[in-house]
């Protein structure tokens, strides 16, 4: 199984490093506030959800039902092989159903707290973060000294 992840890791390791991730201070970008932070945030789960997520769950049903056909192959390990791919099965689902969940969830939170706003269904993603605030004079301490 590590042997496995291990693979997975390697061939989608140009997705990983194409994905631009850091929304700022980069050659031509803005110089990086503390907005930046919920934009990066939104884009690492963005990429995990919509980029990683897709290829991973049904590479995890293919393995389960490798298990299932492992399962009628060799009939004297097939009830506890039929055991695994019903818990593979079963944890892809429930996993699959509970981080969608809690990402629809954080995101409603993040729209009530005005952090984020709806675009609706297009390609550049449903909710989107904003930073064009000068935040700069957060960080600045102006202090009016008599001359």
């Amino acid at each position: 199984m590590k042997k496995l992840f291990l693979l997975i890791l390697i061939v989608l390791l140009p997705v990983f490093v194409s994905a631009g991730l850091v929304p700022c201070g980069g050659p031509g970008q803005d110089p990086c506030n503390i907005c930046h932070l919920f934009v990066l945030a939104n884009n690492i789960v963005r990429f995990l959800l919509f980029n990683l997520l897709p290829i991973l769950i049904p590479l995890m049903i293919v393995a389960g039902g490798v298990v299932l056909i492992i399962a009628y192959v060799d009939p004297s390990k097939g009830p506890e092989n039929i055991q695994k791919a019903r818990a593979i099965f079963k944890t892809v689902i429930i996993g699959t159903i509970l981080v969608y969940t809690a990402w629809i969830i954080v995101n409603l939170f993040f729209q009530v707290l005005g952090i984020i706003e709806w675009r609706g269904f297009n390609r550049d993603g449903w909710w989107h973060i904003e930073c064009s605030h000068d935040l700069s004079n957060i960080y600045t301490l102006n202090y009016n000294l008599p001359s």
